[in-house]
């Protein structure tokens, strides 16, 4: 995978800036559901989710059940185990990344990360990896 992917958290507000996509108005976090709303706003979602596979994207809307409206036919996963869901959670979140950044070089931007739960620090410290 030829991407690269920064973190730096000393700015306003979480968001990500892909090269070549424009401005993009900086809004508030929570972080990864703002992300996600974010990389599947208007046209650019539709073509981002036809990248993904059902099984990551259905991943990705249980961090923003307001997107469920815009993909109603992609099926929830099937339950696991407490850790296997998170670890199968925190692996479509980097093929979300990885699509994301496919197209162009990716930044994440996150500011007052020490609000963040623990899950989502949890998240955070495996996609820096």
């Amino acid at each position: 995978m030829d991407c690269s992917v920064q973190m730096h958290t000393d700015c306003a507000f979480a968001h990500i800036i892909p090269q070549g996509w424009g401005f993009v108005k900086w809004v508030q976090a929570p972080f990864f559901a703002q992300i996600l709303r974010r990389a599947f706003r208007n046209g650019t979602g539709e073509e981002l989710a036809t990248a993904l596979p059902d099984f990551v994207l259905a991943d990705l809307l249980s961090l923003a059940p307001n997107l469920r409206l815009r993909f109603p036919k992609v099926p929830a996963n099937p339950s696991l185990d407490p850790k296997s869901e998170q670890q199968r959670l925190f692996e479509n979140m980097v093929a979300f990344c990885e699509a994301l950044c496919s197209r162009a070089p990716l930044l994440l931007v996150l500011d007052d990360a020490h609000w963040a739960d623990s899950g989502s620090l949890a998240l955070l410290r495996h996609l820096a990896r």
